[in-house]
């Protein structure tokens, strides 16, 4: 092929993996580009948009995407090891919350309700709980 391999990975920029389908890079490139429009972001994101676009326009061509796929292994480093994306991290980069931060957090739950008292203090602390637990188990997923 004449033209240049891009100089950015284009999996990464799309946040797809490589294994993904046309219309998993379509949805994807589709929500980016709603998110970071240069219409609505302004002139700093047109170099985004442009981005965006030429990772759609080479991951839907069927020739193109082998090219790329084929270069892209072929580049030394980066096939065994992809780049982290700015800004966003894996799961396996993330870490689940600490015991001490459970506890912090259950402590913050367990502060007297001032002036309620019986029934109303149980039930705001079940849901503060409740809360606490639904935010870690959500964060854990991310």
């Amino acid at each position: 092929m004449s033209e240049p391999i891009p100089d950015f990975d284009l999996y990464e920029l799309l946040e797809v993996s490589p294994a993904a389908s046309t219309p998993t890079i379509e949805a994807a490139w589709r929500s980016l580009m709603k998110r970071s429009h240069p219409d609505l972001r302004g002139s700093d994101a047109e170099e985004h948009a442009r981005r965006l676009n030429v990772a759609h326009d080479w991951l839907t061509d069927s020739d193109r995407r082998a090219h790329y796929d084929r270069a892209r292994a072929a580049a030394p480093g980066r096939a065994q090891a992809p780049r982290p994306s700015a800004g966003r991290s894996t799961a396996a980069e993330r870490s689940p919350a600490t015991l001490p931060q459970l506890v912090f957090l259950l402590g913050l739950a367990l502060v007297p309700i001032g002036g309620l008292g019986g029934w109303t203090d149980l039930l705001i602390l079940g849901g503060i709980l409740a809360a606490t637990c639904a935010l870690i188990l959500v964060a854990g997923r991310r």
